[in-house]
């Protein structure tokens, strides 16, 4: 599984919402609800990961318990059909996009913490000579070959700016990578973090709309991702949009 984010033990969340377990994840944990306060209903902490639970419409908070460096992310479910997961990032999935297969992830909402370019060589390592700034990172994707870029443009998310840019494959290209199971691969971004790593790959079928933003702390992604198997790109853009737009970073 390449496409993936890795679980660390040991981190607690807070979140406004009850845990609960899907058969397409591993067993989750529960964390017992506490005094619920006039917007929210906050969880204590979860005792191992991962977590998850439904979101149901309402406004919710998350923030690491264990790291205040991370930021304190709040946000607002306008309809049913969402679910949030934290095996060391946080996301929010559709209920309707279950994960297909290893390389891909369900549709919906990431939230990727001090990316770098990801090795072209498909190993998991930095592509050598690429800084990891806003306008390092979005000038790499658009001379990238393989991928079929927009222009970016100017984005403000949850009172961080940024640029905007959609991504996906190009459908001319060919080249694979070794876990790619002969799809055509293009290694994207990557985050060796003991807690909260990824390895992003884009392949066939993927397309994503990306808000790469400047904070305090580095650069952050908020993936709208669109894969195989669940939302069509257009719903997903329509109420994955709807989250984003609620985002308030602290």
């Amino acid at each position: 599984m390449r496409r993936r984010i890795w679980t660390s033990l040991g981190v607690a969340v807070l979140i406004s919402v009850a845990c609960t377990a899907t058969e397409n994840d591993p067993p989750v944990t529960t964390a017992d609800p506490a005094s619920p306060s006039a917007d929210t209903v906050v969880l204590s902490d979860c005792p191992e990961l991962p977590c998850q639970g439904r979101l149901e419409p309402g406004s919710y908070r998350w923030e690491y318990r264990s790291t205040p460096s991370e930021p304190t992310i709040a946000f607002t479910i306008a309809s049913p059909g969402w679910t949030w997961y934290y095996s060391g990032s946080f996301r929010i999935v559709a209920d309707t996009s279950p994960t297909i297969h290893d390389l891909y992830v369900a549709d919906g909402v990431y939230f990727l913490r001090d990316p770098a370019i990801a090795s072209q060589d498909c190993q998991e390592t930095e592509e050598p000579g690429v800084g990891r700034s806003v306008a390092d990172l979005v000038r790499w994707l658009e001379a990238a070959p393989g991928l079929n870029v927009s222009e970016p443009a100017p984005v403000t998310v949850g009172g961080l700016e940024g640029m905007q840019l959609d991504l996906r494959l190009d459908p001319a290209w060919e080249r694979t990578c070794f876990f790619s199971e002969d799809l055509p691969a293009v290694p994207v971004v990557l985050s060796g973090a003991e807690l909260g790593g990824y390895n992003w790959t884009m392949l066939p079928g993927i397309r994503v709309r990306w808000f790469i933003l400047d904070s305090a702390d580095g650069v952050i992604i908020v993936d709208l991702e669109d894969d195989p198997g669940g939302l069509s790109y257009r719903e997903i853009l329509e109420t994955g949009t709807e989250i984003i737009e609620s985002l308030t970073f602290s």
